[in-house]
């Protein structure tokens, strides 16, 4: 390995390993951590927009976010907002929404899913938020660097059973956090 003796660039997403090393003593143990690249990512050619996003709606008995996308839909919908209030039945059921988001200028923008079971949030078809699973109500975030335009975003939720709900939120950097219009 290179000896670190000054900053370094780093011009993909890379694992850097590093360890501490003084002659006559010991040497620490070795830490790493994956240091992620941030591109922008480009904007969306859209036509005219109206508000709300398009669901698709599914009901079944043994849930997971694979199962919830491949499903045939049980109803389809516009909806307002990211929202579980569309669901017909209290558990075991998912919902697939699809819309856009608009970024008023190029930021670093943080993506935020609350959910009980699980949720994944994409951008522009990228994996951003990753709340997979079956648990409790839990947030998860993942980071996006979003050239000014629209973006696409789709959220897949699954409900497995017992408690539910589902939150969407987003902070551009330097501001507050919020629901996404």
């Amino acid at each position: 390995s290179a000896l670190y003796v000054k900053s370094f660039t780093i011009p993909a997403t890379s694992l850097v390993k590093a360890i501490a090393v003084k002659p006559g003593q010991l040497s620490s143990g070795i830490v790493e951590a994956t240091v992620k690249v941030y591109l922008p990512m480009k904007a969306q050619m859209v036509g005219k927009t109206v508000p709300g996003l398009q669901y698709k709606y599914v009901e079944a008995a043994d849930l997971n976010t694979d199962k919830v996308i491949a499903a045939a839909a049980t109803r389809t919908g516009i909806t307002p907002t990211f929202t579980t209030t569309v669901k017909e039945r209290t558990d075991k059921y998912g919902l697939v929404f699809t819309g856009y988001f608009q970024q008023d200028k190029q930021s670093m923008v943080e993506f935020f899913t609350s959910s009980d079971d699980g949720s994944l949030l994409y951008i522009d078809n990228e994996l951003i938020v990753d709340n997979n699973g079956r648990h409790g109500m839990e947030e998860r975030s993942g980071k996006a660097f979003l050239a000014m335009g629209w973006h696409s975003i789709k959220v897949v939720y699954y409900d497995g059973g017992g408690g539910n709900g589902l939150k969407v939120s987003y902070k551009v950097e330097g501001g507050e956090k919020k629901e996404i219009p």
